[in-house]
């Protein structure tokens, strides 16, 4: 669902949600390459800390990160394999970014990749 644009349904539950197919909540949702497609504008940087669906956002913004080439900061923490495999799907998009790692917790979470291209 990240990857394309569509219809998005969701339960709230309390101060939080949880996505499912049968929501009784539904908005509309675009990737960041249609979005960018509709405006006049570009970006510059995309930070994302999507509980896990990361992989398939950068999916739906290739053609922005190619194109634009913005700074990344991507949460890589959600899944054991993505510190590995979001920055082996960036440098498939655009092999000219150079990668950096932050910690910013004494705990296992709020590990994050950054990415800038010269």
């Amino acid at each position: 669902m990240w990857n394309s644009s569509g219809t998005l349904s969701f339960h709230k539950a309390g101060g939080s949600s949880i996505i499912t197919n049968d929501g009784e909540e539904k908005i509309q949702v675009v990737t960041i390459d249609e979005f960018l497609k509709n405006v006049d504008s570009r970006v510059d940087m995309i930070k994302l800390d999507t509980e896990g669906a990361e992989k398939e956002i950068i999916e739906g913004a290739k053609y922005s990160i190619a194109y634009f080439k913005p700074k990344l900061q991507i949460s890589v923490y959600h899944k054991a394999e993505d510190l590995w495999d979001l920055i082996l799907q960036i440098y498939k998009i655009n092999p000219y970014y150079k990668f950096y790692l932050g910690h910013h917790s004494v705990s296992i979470i709020e590990t994050c990749v950054y990415a800038i291209c010269d």
